[in-house]
């Protein structure tokens, strides 16, 4: 894929998923993130997926990330993630919800 298409594959998924997320609700904090962030899910998670997942904005797995759970809310270390904007999903199968992340180091 030419990079074009990574971009507008990442605006798709930021214009169009979020209107499809149904009951599951996803909140990020902080953010910007520096070394840690947290997302909590709500909402209908069953058959969901283990983790929320990060990925850059031209679709690239960010990593297969070590997360921390806590009830409803994963945290994840972001000290080895370089600046920028990424996009967080978290999707059950039938419905899928992604945001934004920006991470800026201090």
């Amino acid at each position: 894929m030419k990079p074009s298409k990574y971009i507008l594959f990442a605006l798709f998924m930021l214009a169009f998923l979020p209107a499809f997320s149904g009951d599951i609700r996803m909140g990020i904090a902080p953010n910007p993130a520096n070394n840690q962030v947290s997302v909590s899910i709500d909402g209908t998670t069953n058959g969901g997926q283990q983790h929320p997942e990060i990925y850059t904005l031209l679709g690239e797995k960010v990593s297969a990330a070590q997360w921390r759970r806590e009830g409803n809310t994963f945290i994840f270390n972001t000290s080895a993630i370089p600046d920028g904007i990424y996009l967080v999903r978290y999707g059950n199968g039938e419905q899928a919800v992604v945001k934004q992340l920006k991470i800026q180091h201090q």
